[in-house]
């Protein structure tokens, strides 16, 4: 079953001016299969698009929808869609093909840099766990903006998207609820320990060095959902 599971996974690319590190985890109730996955897409417009989703059940038939909905996305994504009109086309199918129950998404997409090494990040979020960006000069941005419904609940939804730009040396942080949603704790407590962990880290910190430090960390002492993480580093 995790080798069904990794196998739906993508190997990260090497790209430019990027860095990229992701886990997955699997949880311990038995199953070793579930909805939850990461991505990251070179579009052919010069666009980096990065998605983090979960398709609600922790079973063969979450991870084989979640395989349908990650092609789904990757194909919309593909045609240069906003985030908020590739998400609604997700929802749209999955509804009218009823591939899963519900799910939820978020999807980015990283614009080239600018003439200051910037880039503007514009996302749109399916009733996903806010991403998190962290500024070179330390300052923990929530990207909160704009959230609607998952996937499945609400037919005919339009979604909006929102964008923030960020300086060289910032880190775009996405993850799943496995981090914060612990049977027997206090959702916002765990999610002030992962904000405050990610706050933390020191500048100049790799991607990979922040994965390992937030899964250290942030990691639930008994692990019975599964966990994606994406950490995505702009250099400059």
């Amino acid at each position: 079953m995790i080798t069904l599971q990794h196998s739906l996974l993508p190997a990260l690319p090497k790209i430019d001016g990027l860095q990229l590190a992701a886990r997955y985890l699997v949880g311990v109730d038995g199953n070793q299969v579930g909805g939850d996955w990461y991505d990251v897409l070179p579009l052919p417009d010069g666009v980096v698009g990065v998605a983090v989703g979960d398709v609600v059940g922790h079973d063969l038939r979450a991870a084989a929808a979640m395989g349908q909905l990650r092609g789904v996305l990757r194909s919309y994504a593909w045609d240069g869609g906003g985030p908020g009109s590739v998400l609604d086309r997700c929802d749209q199918l999955v509804q009218g093909l009823d591939m899963a129950a519900m799910a939820t998404a978020v999807y980015a997409r990283i614009e080239p840099q600018a003439a200051d090494g910037s880039r503007l990040i514009r996302y749109a979020n399916a009733g996903h766990p806010a991403p998190l960006v962290l500024t070179p000069d330390g300052e923990l941005l929530r990207l909160d903006e704009q959230r609607s419904p998952m996937i499945g609940a609400v037919r005919d939804m339009d979604r909006a998207e929102a964008q923030v730009r960020c300086a060289p040396g910032s880190l775009l942080l996405l993850y799943t609820d496995g981090f914060t949603d612990v049977a027997g704790e206090d959702a916002d407590e765990r999610t002030d320990i992962l904000e405050r962990t990610v706050a933390a880290l020191p500048p100049g910190v790799s991607a990979e060095e922040a994965v390992e430090r937030v899964v250290a960390v942030c990691l639930p002492a008994e692990l019975r959902d599964d966990v994606a993480l994406l950490v995505v580093g702009l250099d400059g």
